[in-house]
């Protein structure tokens, strides 16, 4: 369904001329490009809280600040779960309990409401990363997963699929390998398991240059484009040299490495994300839905009132 419920569109039913695809902004809104925004816990804070209803709060506050931005996605909530504290991102985790991360779920809710795109301030969400990023032997960032599947899922897995009940739009791979493969080109991961079994239908997008560690070698190259893409990732972030990446995409799409059907899939995704959050019928709407000066007053308040009941 796309915003306000209305139906999404049937494969080349939009008229490019008069719904010309809007721009998605890739570029991750921090609180830092928002003068008076809120600053929340970080996820080890918000573990320690262990308040659902707090999560989901912060995630409708999150949502706001967003939309004051312009924009309409936010990569949060983070569901990593720690299990070595020698991993340098283990702030970004709420904890070392795959409980702490599934209720993270319900800031999922708070970020895109019940409905995606069915309010002003409801945007996309993305669950990262996926998966297995704090469970790294030695804690080592980027590192190797090395547990049997057994383990895994019911450590690493289990968080995503309150998450993705939840309705999240969006996913985001992980720099990290399970057994030795990275998850960018996983696509037992990326497709059998979080597609075919867990049900998810919605966005799937690289990490910052994520492509670029999957052949072990500095940049990107046609290998990490055709396996990652293949893998079931829809959306790379390339955060430099896009046009060569452009360029070996059609190479690949040319010399059959990669499918039309496939590539039309992932462009699908994409486009039905920026149908259910209304971009096509008004890119530009949540520029007037929110002001910076609007938000303090509103999401300080909220944020200061569990304070009592939730410290740790």
């Amino acid at each position: 369904m796309g915003r306000h419920g209305r139906p999404l569109p049937a494969p080349g039913a939009l008229d490019a001329a008069r719904h010309p695809d809007p721009l998605w902004d890739g570029r991750r809104p921090r609180h830092n490009n928002l003068h008076g925004a809120t600053i929340f816990p970080h996820q080890i804070g918000l573990g320690a809280a262990n308040d659902r209803d707090l999560n989901r709060r912060i995630g409708e506050v999150l949502a706001v600040e967003v939309v004051a931005t312009a924009r309409a996605g936010r990569s949060a909530p983070c569901i990593a779960v720690l299990r070595n504290e020698r991993w340098g991102r283990t702030f970004e985790s709420p904890g070392e309990h795959p409980a702490l991360a599934s209720a993270m779920a319900t800031m999922v809710t708070g970020i895109q409401t019940e409905q995606l795109g069915s309010t002003p301030t409801s945007i996309l969400c993305t669950l990262k990363h996926y998966v297995g990023d704090g469970g790294t032997t030695g804690g080592k960032d980027r590192g190797d997963t090395e547990l049997s599947e057994e383990d895994f899922r019911a450590i690493h897995i289990a968080p995503y699929v309150e998450a993705l009940a939840a309705g999240a739009g969006s996913v985001m791979a992980s720099y990290n390998s399970w057994n030795g493969l990275k998850c960018h080109g996983h696509k037992y991961l990326l497709t059998d398991l979080l597609r075919d079994e867990l049900g998810f239908d919605g966005l799937l997008v690289s990490d910052w240059a994520g492509i670029d560690e999957i052949d072990g070698e500095q940049g990107f190259s046609a290998h990490d484009v055709s396996t990652a893409v293949n893998a079931g990732i829809d959306m790379l972030m390339v955060p430099e040299h896009h046009v060569e990446m452009l360029t070996i995409l059609r190479e690949l799409m040319a010399n059959g490495a990669i499918s039309v059907e496939r590539l039309d899939e992932a462009v699908s995704r994409i486009l039905a994300k920026k149908f259910e959050l209304g971009l096509f019928e008004d890119p530009f709407a949540r520029a007037s839905t929110s002001t910076a000066s609007a938000v303090p007053s509103t999401a300080r308040s909220r944020a200061r009132r569990p304070r009592s009941r939730s410290s740790c």
